[in-house]
């Protein structure tokens, strides 16, 4: 028999065999996983009345409002080594606690004390490190920020494991992994690359958090790095921004004299919910707070700016 110009052997090879031994295939959690529709009926009725909670969290800066940090999602941080991608993440993580997440910092090239000190000086938002400022901003981050305390590389499996236990027994909804480079893989062994993403994403997925991971740019063969990179250029596997969801290029200025000296540059957003897709950022970096301005000559942001999320 034929419907059309298919054949019975064309049907057959979607019918699932009755002889199928489903115990080989089906896990014990794969039960809980499948869901009557109408459990996801109020998910979506809250994502339909708050649209703008639905998009996401947002970074410190007005003008940046077509990005969004979404739940479940994985975020490449890539450029050029020395291109400020952890004193851009500190101020982010800051923007973060401020809106209630829970973050946590496995920083494996700096230690913790020096990841505070630069934190604390972009809270204070004028390069106070007082004692009484100190207190003000551990009050603050109480509760939200971790930090994982070792300097030097570990294996990428391990990186996973205490990332899944901080997010199940800390309740973290952020995590953020300072480097690539840092988590025993090779720069060539591609594959165990896309291992590491794969999993890192489907734990992202499964649990709701956000995951941030630095992964540096190659640098350029004549050595010129007044131009951007590319998130083809992220060092490693093309997985690596092929299977994220996001990908930012963070990129210093170094050269010409501008109103600006770092540039964001959204490669990727797959789940957009602005008027633009993939946005670019000029700011200004202020020496003596750490911070990123989002306008020359702008103020920086204060510790109630920060309590009350008073972006500029």
């Amino acid at each position: 028999m034929t419907i059309g110009d298919k054949t019975d052997e064309y049907y057959n090879q979607f019918i699932i065999p009755n002889d199928v031994n489903f115990d080989e295939h089906f896990h014990a959690d794969d039960e809980s996983k499948i869901k009557e529709a109408s459990e996801y009926q109020e998910e979506l009725k809250q994502h339909y009345l708050n649209p703008q909670q639905a998009q996401g969290l947002t970074l410190p800066w007005l003008k940046a409002s077509d990005f969004r940090i979404r739940a479940g999602e994985t975020t490449i941080h890539s450029g050029y080594s020395g291109h400020r991608k952890s004193m851009m993440l500190g101020m982010i993580k800051l923007a973060l606690i401020a809106q209630g997440e829970k973050c946590l910092s496995i920083s494996l090239e700096m230690r913790p004390r020096v990841t505070l000190e630069r934190m604390v000086k972009q809270f204070a938002g004028n390069g106070n490190m007082s004692v009484p400022l100190q207190e003000e901003f551990f009050t603050f981050a109480h509760n939200k920020l971790w930090l994982y305390d070792q300097i030097g590389t570990i294996k990428w499996t391990r990186v996973v494991g205490i990332a899944r236990w901080a997010i199940e027994n800390l309740g973290i909804t952020q995590v953020v992994i300072d480097s690539l480079m840092k988590v025993g893989i090779k720069s060539k062994d591609h594959e165990t690359q896309a291992l590491f993403l794969d999993e890192l994403t489907t734990l992202g997925k499964n649990t709701g958090a956000h995951i941030h991971l630095v992964a540096h740019s190659t640098k350029p063969q004549d050595g010129d790095e007044t131009k951007p990179p590319g998130k083809y250029n992220t060092s490693g596997s093309s997985d690596i921004t092929n299977m994220c969801d996001n990908t930012i290029i963070h990129f210093q200025q170094k050269k010409e004299v501008r109103t600006y000296d770092q540039m964001m540059l959204i490669e990727k957003q797959r789940n957009c919910g602005g008027d633009v897709a993939e946005p670019s950022f000029m700011f200004t970096f202020d020496e003596k707070s750490l911070q990123f301005k989002a306008e020359q000559y702008g103020s920086t942001l204060n510790p109630e700016d920060w309590r009350q999320k008073l972006w500029t």
